[in-house]
């Protein structure tokens, strides 16, 4: 089961076995569009084409959505992700995903 230390600028969660794609579409779903595109008649997509390439690096905001996260290792610090989502919006889409898949 994924593990977090208390949330504080140290904390990060184990994120190894999970897949890292459905991780950001479960973080891009819960996230809201980001604040500079709130009010635009067309709400962002979630572009699949994309994920790849946006698992490498640090991603800052994901088709109009706020993720600010790293994704690319083993674990993440879901400090600024849980900012901008819910306390703890993070470690329960891990959660969510380790549960389905039987970890």
């Amino acid at each position: 089961m994924p593990s977090s230390s208390s949330h504080d600028m140290m904390s990060s969660i184990d994120i190894s076995g999970i897949d890292k794609a459905k991780l950001l579409h479960l973080l891009w779903t819960i996230s809201k569009p980001a604040a500079h595109l709130q009010g635009f008649a067309a709400s962002p997509v979630f572009s699949v084409s994309l994920v790849n390439k946006a698992l490498l690096r640090h991603i800052d905001y994901f088709c109009g959505r706020p993720i600010h996260c790293d994704l690319s290792g083993d674990s993440a610090n879901p400090e600024l992700y849980d900012r901008n989502a819910y306390p703890g919006a993070f470690l329960d889409c891990v959660r969510r995903l380790s549960v389905k898949h039987g970890k």
